[in-house]
């Protein structure tokens, strides 16, 4: 057994300490902490991303993060809390160059790591648990110091063996990445047709249309509930949730975004909680996520909601850009007393704008195929990392050998 300290291997770092007002929401130079540092993904980039002035490509080069790069959390929930972040690590898939803050982590290897290799070890339960297990603080704010990583010990393989074995499990990432290149392809371009047509009215044969009201003629502004299919959540007992994968998938706010979820129940409902390809979800609290649901078939937990298209022609990807914009105004003008919460009340004030007859089967020819096209591919993400996954710590192990 060749068990040597992580430290032999790589050096772990912690992020420049910017300032608060060093921070902005502006478009220049992305600054990644540890929130934007996903569960075994690439680097998250959203609206809640704040940048820095260009001038900081002049700090040290060891803050600099790459194409490539290998990142950790070390600051974060523990790993018994829901979402855990301590000990999360992701690559960088993105060509765009960041800037590390302090309590995100960057894994710097040597001569004689493999960083590919690093990455995936870090992605193991047992150097997870390894590293939460040194973890220090309250439960929903737990620390941890790059040394204490750096002295977790493993079996590491020689250098060829490791650069191995990330060529396998880096196979099924590369596709995985290039299917995930494909669906925002093909979301841009159904985004920028709903656009072109529905809110530039640049629609086929436009020149010709007459408006009235500010809409063109024979078009309709219908209440969401005349056209879609409205289902709330059900309320299932939260103390019965639980990890047997065996059991009933349950859907709840926080899995919206992913389109996956590791929450399950004994617990049985009706079959209409039972959310369907392509149905719209959207959280009720909080922030309040957004998806067309192409994970695993599951159960619609409270405090969400599943929207659906009841009109011929009326594709459920039309209703989501639809929709999108106003939930989102909602999202910022409700405010309760610790947390935003989207009501019955709220839904039935919303309108949806329907072309006439020839233009909503037009637009319907074109988005639903480019939204089955996205559900196909995410199914195949899905399988990639199940995959994946089942490789990954017997390859890792050396219970799989490598020749």
């Amino acid at each position: 057994m060749n068990m040597k300290k992580l430290g032999k291997y790589c050096k772990i770092i912690s992020g420049y300490a910017f300032k608060s007002n060093d921070l902005s929401e502006g478009t220049e130079i992305p600054v990644i902490k540890i929130g934007n540092i996903s569960n075994g993904n690439d680097v998250i980039i959203d609206s809640s991303t704040q940048y820095v002035s260009s001038d900081f490509l002049s700090i040290d080069e060891k803050y600099h993060i790459k194409k490539g790069d290998v990142l950790i959390s070390l600051t974060g929930s523990h790993i018994n809390q829901p979402n855990s972040m301590v000990g999360r690590s992701c690559r960088n898939f993105s060509d765009t160059e960041f800037l590390l803050n302090q309590r995100a982590g960057k894994v710097i290897p040597n001569e004689n790591a493999d960083k590919n290799y690093l990455y995936y070890l870090l992605n193991t339960e047992s150097f997870k648990y390894s590293i939460c297990n040194r973890a220090y603080g309250a439960a929903n704010q737990a620390n941890v110091s790059p040394s204490d990583i750096e002295n977790i010990k493993w079996n590491f393989p020689p250098l060829p063996t490791q650069q191995k074995i990330a060529s396998i499990l880096s196979a099924y990432d590369n596709l995985i990445q290039n299917y995930k290149k494909q669906i925002e392809a093909l979301q841009t371009t159904a985004s920028e047709l709903y656009k072109e047509w529905f809110v530039r009215f640049r629609f086929p044969g436009w020149q010709n249309a007459k408006f009235e009201n500010g809409i063109p003629e024979g078009w309709k502004v219908e209440k969401l509930f005349d056209v879609a299919k409205i289902i709330y959540g059900y309320p299932f007992n939260s103390d019965e949730f639980c990890d047997d994968s065996t059991l009933n998938p349950v859907v709840r706010i926080r899995d919206i975004l992913d389109n996956h979820t590791d929450t399950y129940t004994s617990e049985s409902c009706d079959e209409k909680y039972w959310i369907n390809p392509n149905e719209m979800l959207i959280g009720m609290d909080g922030i309040f996520h957004m998806s067309l649901w192409t994970g695993e078939r599951a159960l619609q937990n409270q405090r969400t909601v599943r929207v659906t298209s009841k009109i011929k022609n009326l594709s459920n990807y039309y209703l989501y850009f639809s929709l999108y914009p106003q939930i989102k105004a909602l999202e910022q003008m409700i405010v309760g007393t610790t947390v935003a919460h989207l009501g019955d009340k709220h839904l039935k004030k919303i309108t949806i704008l329907v072309p006439a007859d020839k233009i909503l089967k037009m637009s319907y020819e074109k988005l639903e195929p480019m939204m089955n096209r996205i559900y196909s591919l995410q199914q195949q993400i899905t399988n990639l990392t199940q995959q994946r996954d089942l490789l990954l710590p017997r390859l890792m192990s050396g219970k799989l050998e490598i020749k």
